[in-house]
């Protein structure tokens, strides 16, 4: 309805190239914050500030704003060399701004080929607010020969600090100066080199200069810019008729009014579908990615995490987004609204369509799942919904694939860490499960940095544990109410995992082992399917002479069935020798269940003090004596207790993730 300009020139652009009408675009200018004023410096003040970026004599000035081409340096090198050598000896030319290295032996190379001895021209670099007021102020001269502008801050900036100023005649420059004498033609290197010369050489031009910018500075400011931004709102809606058609409408009305000679092909009329769903204002879209959840749910840790955030964002979507769950059918994202009303228990049996899905700008992506076997497919996908202003997530569970090869089979090792790096490609940001996965991952962003300009942002949230609000699977064997009535007559440790070679079952059983030798009336339960790597201790548990009685392996089992371990078992063990986040802490803690932690980060993280610690060695006395230490606690109830632990509702984390994504994609 209305488009806000920071300059006549931009406006003037806006009406030539978009074939916009005037009437729609208001000039509201720009202004400089109130800290650019002159600075009052003490001669030695102003001598550290020379010494500091190398200058030692009079200095004329130009403060780019970047270093994209039509700044025009090379232009300003090049008139600069041609002012009188005389002139020269007694000033320096002093570019400031951040510059990148390649940038610099550039325009170095190119001042060397102009004539101009090393310190005539200075290459700052950044340098503070402070200094740049500093430098503006201290100025004998400030020279703009930018061939394009928006508007032109800088040159503001150093008139707010009483520097003489003079710049090109192109865009908005002529509108910020606001004096025909002050101006040179920025293609022409005559008009610059002469323009800087009746500056220096004429004393009375340079205080006009000065007394002019006083004036001129006046006719900016952001309180006057708020007010004609106002005035322009104000007047647009007084002639919007509640009659005036939808702006989509009208663009598609005008369409299906243009002659044309050909008849479309069909992949003409996709992409032009394709290009209005896209730029359709319509509400913001929250993608959840479940690709593998909707295929096979493993009943993993994973697995359970998804299902759990999945229902909440769904239950509690945040305000200004449309939630729409999606999984790849290996050609396209396609909306799971079949699987979803399954889930949900709304399916009505009715045949639903998953239809492609439209990406829009501004939308949000999270992959909830883990997408490794779909790297190779997705990829380009991810980084096209980036490049077309669409907020890429990934929530990261752990990177222990990358830190720890050995602990995967080697082709599920390598797609991992194609999938790592493919997130801190292609991401805007990696939301973590706990601050230990951040800063693992931020290390090693730093010896694998991505290729991109700045790495994507990371942050971290912390997982839920109240099982009855994740879709629990349900159902018990029938062995079930006999293998609850042994874990509740003695002492019995309970074991959550997939069987692995990181979880620490090996060290468990063997301290175990030594437990039941020395007569210890305990049982071992472990809750966990088979995984990969360690077919040695899965013969070990098939066959051991406790399995039945003092030992039981559980595999596969319900959230149902695992519920009532947790209330029947006497404490919880957690071995692994490294974890993302350890989501077993946390239900014990809701079953005021006792926890045996190994002693690594981020099980103190989770746990703080209401966890009883074991070294983290791989020595099975170790966890020997950290049981029996703990069995002596129990039996006196002294041991350290889960019942006040912290810990989060589902609600409350998927409330943590949203608030990370909605205020990141705000920005």
């Amino acid at each position: 309805d209305l488009l806000l300009s920071i300059s006549e020139s931009s406006k003037r652009e806006a009406v030539e190239a978009l074939d916009i009408p005037r009437e729609r675009i208001a000039n509201i200018s720009c202004a400089v914050d109130e800290s650019f004023h002159p600075a009052s410096l003490s001669k030695e003040e102003k001598e550290k500030l020379r010494q500091r970026y190398g200058i030692d004599d009079k200095v004329v000035m130009y403060a780019p704003g970047g270093f994209d081409k039509r700044k025009n340096f090379e232009g300003l090198i090049k008139a600069y060399s041609r002012l009188p050598g005389i002139i020269r000896k007694e000033y320096q030319l002093a570019i400031v701004s951040k510059i990148h290295q390649d940038d610099r032996h550039r325009l170095e190379r190119f001042a060397q080929k102009q004539g101009l001895p090393d310190r005539e021209l200075i290459l700052t670099g950044y340098v503070s607010n402070e200094d740049l007021i500093a430098l503006y102020s201290t100025a004998d001269l400030f020279v703009f020969p930018s061939k394009h502008e928006g508007f032109g801050l800088p040159v503001l900036e150093a008139m707010a600090c009483s520097a003489p100023v003079i710049g090109s005649d192109a865009t908005s420059i002529p509108e910020v100066i606001g004096w025909d004498r002050a101006l040179f033609d920025p293609d022409s290197i005559e008009s610059m080199t002469a323009k800087m010369r009746e500056v220096i050489e004429n004393r009375e031009f340079r205080k006009s200069l000065v007394a002019h910018a006083k004036t001129q500075v006046k006719h900016f400011s952001w309180d006057q810019s708020a007010k004609l931004a106002l005035e322009s709102m104000e007047n647009m809606l007084e002639k919007k008729t509640p009659e005036s058609k939808s702006e989509k409408h009208n663009i598609i009305e005008a369409i299906s009014q243009v002659y044309i000679i050909e008849k479309p092909e069909e992949g003409d009329l996709e992409q032009f579908a394709y290009c209005l769903s896209f730029n359709t204002r319509e509400p913001k879209q929250l993608f959840l990615d479940i690709s593998v959840l909707v295929n096979t749910d493993l009943k993993s840790g994973v697995q359970r995490v998804v299902r759990s955030l999945l229902l909440e964002i769904l239950n509690n979507p945040p305000a200004t987004y449309i939630v729409k769950p999606i999984y790849f059918d290996n050609k396209q994202y396609r909306h799971a609204r079949k699987f979803v009303t399954q889930i949900t228990g709304t399916y009505s049996g009715a045949d639903l369509a998953d239809e492609a899905v439209d990406f829009r700008q501004d939308d949000i992506y999270l992959a909830l799942d883990i997408t490794a076997h779909l790297v190779h497919v997705v990829k380009d996908i991810y980084a096209y919904m980036q490049r077309m202003g669409v907020n890429v997530y990934f929530i990261i569970y752990d990177i222990l694939f990358a830190k720890h090869p050995e602990w995967w089979v080697d082709a599920v090792s390598k797609n991992l860490n194609e999938w790592l790096e493919c997130a801190t490609e292609v991401s805007t940001g990696l939301l973590c499960i706990s601050e230990a996965v951040a800063g693992e991952i931020e290390e090693w962003m730093v010896q694998h940095p991505p290729k991109r300009l700045s790495p994507p942002v990371v942050k971290s949230f912390h997982l839920g544990a109240d099982i009855e609000n994740s879709a629990p699977s349900t159902g018990l064997p029938d062995d079930a109410g006999k293998v609850l009535e042994q874990v509740r007559s003695v002492p019995s440790f309970l074991v959550v995992g997939t069987v692995e070679p990181r979880k620490g079952h090996h060290q468990t059983l063997e301290a175990f082992d030594k437990l039941w030798d020395e007569g210890e009336d305990i049982n071992l339960v472990i809750v966990g399917k088979e995984g990969w790597k360690v077919e040695d201790l899965f013969k070990k548990l098939r066959s051991h002479p406790e399995k039945g009685q003092h030992l039981f392996w559980l595999e596969g089992i319900s959230d149902e069935y695992l519920k009532k371990l947790y209330a029947a078992s006497a404490c919880l063990i957690a071995a692994s020798e490294a974890e993302g986040f350890g989501l077993p802490l946390i239900e014990a803690a809701q079953h005021k269940l006792p926890i045996i932690a190994r002693d690594i980060l981020v099980f103190r993280e989770v746990a703080g003090k209401y966890a009883f610690y074991f070294n983290n060695d791989k020595k099975p006395h170790t966890l020997t004596d950290a049981i029996k230490k703990w069995l002596e606690l129990y039996r006196e109830n002294q041991h350290p207790k889960s019942n006040d632990m912290p810990w989060l509702i589902w609600k409350e984390s998927a409330g943590q993730l949203l608030s990370i994504l909605t205020e990141g994609s705000s920005r």
